[in-house]
């Protein structure tokens, strides 16, 4: 399975761009841009592998990708800066 169930996630992660890791979401989703380091302990590559997965397919609603993949990022990935691009 590559995306917790909906019920399993955060509050904050289910409101569109309730953080700044939904707003992260929305930019690689729409426009594309780069993510932030990941974290000490993380496999960069799976990490982007596993995402690119996610966003891309079509099974799950886009809520559902949204707050799976912004959840996923906060524990893998250092805090976004504004306008990460």
């Amino acid at each position: 399975m590559l995306m917790p169930p909906f019920a399993a996630l955060p509050q904050e992660f289910k409101s569109h761009n309730g953080t700044p890791w939904n707003a992260l979401f929305s930019q690689l989703f729409f426009s594309g841009g780069k993510l932030p380091p990941v974290k000490e302990g993380i496999d960069a590559r799976a990490a982007r592998i596993h995402l690119s997965a996610v966003m891309a397919s079509f099974e799950p609603k886009h809520e559902h990708k949204e707050a799976a993949c912004a959840y996923l990022m906060s524990r893998w990935y250092q805090k976004p800066t504004s306008g990460q691009k």
